[in-house]
């Protein structure tokens, strides 16, 4: 919890009050228990301190937005509570080179997450679809495949070039995704209208 100075609204931690009233205790005549939630409303009179409560942090997405954080009176509860607004970081341009950032991030984790193909986990990391390809242009009628869970599984060519046309869709699909949002981002006025995190 934080506290607000009555005397300039300043707002101190629960630490920095400590260091506030130690040098004073001869002024205060009061000593502050380790534990805060022993500093009484009595005590906080003498050293002229108002709790701030805790609040839900507005939603904020951390990519484009910052989450400021301030103090309200609330004259319902009556009691000083946090509260909170939500900032743009950049400016027109930053934020259409943001956005195209995140659908970036985005396209790697996407493609890299991997699929689920008859139940078998398949790898989709560039590693995984490495040794997956060289499995396909060996043509051994059988092998034994580990999949990325650590299950084993013996497949047939047939089998294997079916996983390898799984995950061929799978990453070309991730990147028609991105290349269709990145498409979306520089031809729309705000940006932000964007809805880069569905539809993957």
């Amino acid at each position: 919890m934080k506290y607000r100075r009555r005397s300039d609204g300043e707002v101190f931690t629960e630490a920095q009050v400590r260091s506030y009233v130690k040098p004073n205790n001869a002024t205060y005549q009061v000593f502050l228990a380790n534990d805060p939630a022993m500093w009484t409303p009595d005590i906080l009179d003498i050293i002229g301190f108002d709790p701030i409560h805790p609040t839900a942090q507005a939603p904020c997405d951390h990519r484009f937005d910052r989450c400021v954080e301030g103090v309200t009176y609330n004259s319902t509860s009556d009691r000083w509570e946090q509260s909170w607004s939500v900032e743009k970081q950049f400016n027109a341009t930053q934020e259409r080179k943001a956005m195209k950032k995140a659908v970036y991030m985005l396209l790697e984790q996407k493609r890299d997450a991997g699929i689920t193909v008859n139940g078998m986990r398949v790898s989709t990391t560039a590693a995984g679809i490495s040794r997956l390809n060289g499995a396909v242009e060996g043509g051994k009628s059988s092998r034994k495949f580990v999949a990325s869970n650590g299950k084993t599984y013996t497949l047939t060519n047939a089998q294997v070039k079916a996983l390898h046309t799984a995950v061929d869709n799978h990453v070309q699909g991730v990147y028609d995704k991105a290349a269709d949002l990145l498409d979306s981002i520089d031809a729309a006025t705000d940006p932000r209208t964007v809805d880069i995190d569905s539809g993957w």
